[in-house]
């Protein structure tokens, strides 16, 4: 009968070799997923999303931001400053009170923001204690104006409102104003020359009354000199004459006649007692 075949030995230290091999590639697995498993929980939190997103173009009304973190939550408590400031071009924050909650932190805004590019700051304490500090950024093209654009364009509409009216009002007003205008310069122009002719007709009278005073005066000098003439000539007639004494002729007559006064010496003598 034929022999069967004999079935080749291995030897011992292949075994063991491939064993060894084998324990390895198990060991390395484990290792491997060990790691893999204990990353996550090797890394810090971080920003995982926020609304508006970064570089976002928002051109709805905007009333808050929202920012989210990963972990457990963030931290809170005494002396721990979780804060989200929003600014504008001009540096001013327009955000309020920021609220945490959870891993989520928020700020409102009074009003929704006018068009601009804004900035958002914020500081966050994580739950495994590190904080952070980031930024990022969006712009608002929502038609919103600012408060001082809109007080300007009405203040530009209101002057600008004259300027629609035709030219024909504004001639017409230009002119009632010029009619007005002279008419008040001729009142005062008036009112200024009614003194003055008072003055003038009072001024008047006086140098009339002067003027007849003067001439009366005149008058009765003409009228002094004149009679003063006549005697001169009266008593140089009387010299001339035989017998004058310098007296007028009309004392002169005077003196010729007899007085009547007295009776005559005959007649006041009485009848003759003569015999």
């Amino acid at each position: 009968m034929p022999h069967a075949a004999a079935e080749p030995t291995v030897p011992s230290q292949q075994i063991t070799v491939r064993r060894l091999a084998g324990a390895a590639a198990v060991g390395a697995l484990a290792l491997g997923t060990g790691v893999a498993g204990a990353a996550p929980a090797w890394a810090h939190d971080t920003l995982i999303g926020s609304t508006p997103d970064d570089d976002a173009r928002v051109t709805e009304p905007l009333e808050d931001v929202t920012l989210e973190f990963s972990g457990g939550g963030l931290t809170t408590g005494e002396g721990i400053t979780n804060e989200i400031r929003v600014t504008d071009e001009d540096g001013e924050d327009h955000g309020t009170e920021t609220e945490v909650d959870g891993s989520t932190m928020s700020t409102s805004f009074e009003e929704p923001l006018p068009d601009g590019e804004y900035d958002v700051v914020y500081r966050v304490v994580y739950s495994d204690g590190h904080d952070e500090e980031g930024t990022l950024s969006f712009t608002v093209d929502a038609g919103i104006e600012a408060a001082g654009d809109e007080a300007d364009d009405e203040t530009g509409d209101e002057t600008e409102e004259p300027a629609e009216g035709s030219a024909a009002d504004t001639a017409e007003d230009s002119a009632e104003d010029a009619s007005d205008a002279d008419a008040d310069d001729a009142a005062e122009a008036d009112g200024a020359q009614d003194p003055v002719s008072e003055e003038g007709g009072a001024s008047g009278w006086i140098v009339v009354l002067l003027g007849i005073g003067g001439v009366l005066i005149v008058l009765l000098a003409v009228i002094m000199m004149r009679r003063k003439v006549n005697q001169v000539e009266e008593w140089k007639q009387g010299r001339r004459e035989p017998g004058g004494t310098g007296q007028s002729s009309a004392d002169q007559s005077s003196t010729d006649q007899p007085s009547t006064d007295q009776p005559s010496t005959d007649e006041s003598e009485g009848p003759d007692r003569t015999p």
